[in-house]
């Protein structure tokens, strides 16, 4: 458990503020986990910076799969159509500020040092008594004030984890709550079923406001959903799958059509297009609801632009060479149903690591069964899964596997040893993303 002796190397009430680097090595020794999960810490720290978040308006989104690329979604249309727009996702591929964008572009250096800055003397002295914040809760009380402070019209809102306790949570003034694609993950936290699931997703459900659901969600957890909604007298708004049609899919992304418009989605995979779909009706309940001036074409514009690194993500074509965050079963299956459609008859290595809370057997299997060769590898995480154990499960379903301790080298041989024609699949934590794409990017 962080006590103050351990909670960061820093003096408390620093006068002077600290640059990036300072900022970012004082998040760094920041404990990730705290006591329990809860509000307590976060809502401490927000009162005592003014509680930003306060002044602002939020979409939230909860959910399993499709959170980032959904959220993504709905932030580049409401920037298209003109309003001043944050985002907050999570987790960060590379580095701290990739989390909180306004507008499409990232926090910048000296803004981010100033937001913490401002955090750190209150934390430091919540921790002194007894109140330890985690990276997760300053992160978010940061974000909060920074979108605050660059008086931001709306901000699209990811949850860490969960919904109820999450640290995001204590937001009043949601505008839309979003649930994305439902499943069994984060089990010892959350519940071990798909409806212990759904009630913690389901806390960011406000009173008398609206909510938007996946259209594809499992029947057990839209049930909860509708209740819940009724509860807290809620317009519950699922997108119309008699309204939807898809027509094409590469990798270059979707073309679909969803109430008798042309949409084109620039992130690939089917999934990809019913969190268009997701996206689509959580704006339409904006501009029909909430007065916010919102066109038609703006929404295929915004769709269209959406971009969200490690979805699907082609690194390169020659050898080809893909990456995706997908991090657990759900993600995982629509992953490989991809692959199988697009990659056939190819060569395929794949290279893999994931955490060991997550349904690994299963997923390891599915990408093993794919390949001609499996490699191996740790995510960046104290959860993440030995290279050992991976390539066990591996070998049941692949003949040639290997194990590397270092994503980046991995990456990089298996780029260069791929034979014409053929593909490498990275995949199975956002933990490894951002070192493998800096590989094969670098490489390339």
């Amino acid at each position: 458990m962080p006590n103050k002796l351990d909670f960061c190397a820093y003096e408390i009430n620093r006068s002077t503020p600290m640059d990036f680097i300072e900022a970012r090595e004082y998040l760094n020794e920041v404990p990730k986990f705290g006591y329990d999960l809860g509000l307590t810490s976060v809502s401490r720290l927000c009162e005592l910076l003014g509680n930003p978040q306060e002044r602002l308006s939020f979409i939230h989104v909860a959910g399993t799969n499709g959170k980032g690329s959904t959220s993504t979604m709905i932030s580049t249309i409401l920037q298209v159509a003109g309003y001043k727009t944050g985002l907050y996702v999570s987790p960060f591929l590379k580095d701290y500020r990739d989390s909180m964008y306004i507008n499409g572009d990232m926090i910048s250096k000296p803004a981010f040092a100033g937001v913490v800055s401002s955090a750190y003397n209150h934390a430091k002295r919540m921790s002194e008594q007894g109140v330890h914040a985690t990276e997760f809760e300053i992160l978010t009380a940061c974000a909060f004030l920074w979108f605050e402070q660059s008086e931001c019209d709306v901000v699209v809102l990811e949850t860490g984890m969960g919904g109820r306790l999450d640290a995001t949570n204590i937001v009043t003034n949601t505008l839309v709550s979003v649930l994305t694609a439902i499943t069994l993950d984060h089990t010892e936290y959350l519940g071990d079923t798909i409806e212990q699931i759904t009630q913690e997703k389901c806390g960011i459900i406000k009173q008398n406001r609206i909510t938007v659901s996946y259209p594809k969600q499992d029947t057990r957890a839209l049930q909860i959903i509708r209740d819940r909604a009724r509860d807290k007298s809620n317009l519950l708004i699922v997108p119309d799958m008699h309204q939807y049609e898809m027509i094409s899919s590469d990798f270059d992304g979707s073309h679909f059509k969803y109430r008798g418009d042309d949409m084109h989605v620039s992130l690939p995979g089917y999934h990809q297009t019913l969190n268009a779909a997701t996206a689509i009706e959580t704006v339409n309940a904006l501009r029909e609801h909430k007065g916010f001036a919102i066109s038609n074409s703006t929404i295929r514009q915004g769709i269209n632009d959406a971009y969200l690194p490690a979805r699907q993500e082609v690194l390169c074509r020659q050898p080809f060479a893909l990456l995706d965050g997908a991090h657990n079963l759900q993600g995982i299956e629509a992953l490989a149903q991809f692959v199988r459609s697009q990659l056939k008859h190819r060569h395929i290595t794949v290279v893999m690591g994931m955490l060991s809370d997550k349904q690994y057997e299963r997923s390891i299997a599915i990408m093993a069964e794919l390949c001609e060769r499996f490699i191996a590898v740790p995510p960046d995480h104290a959860r993440a899964l030995d290279i050992e154990t991976a390539q066990g499960v591996a070998s049941k379903y692949c003949e040639n596997t290997d194990a590397y301790s270092d994503v980046s080298e991995a990456a990089r041989e298996a780029i260069a040893s791929c034979p014409d024609k053929g593909a490498v699949i990275i995949c199975g934590s956002l933990y490894l993303a951002s070192k493998a794409r800096d590989a094969v990017t670098k490489q390339k």
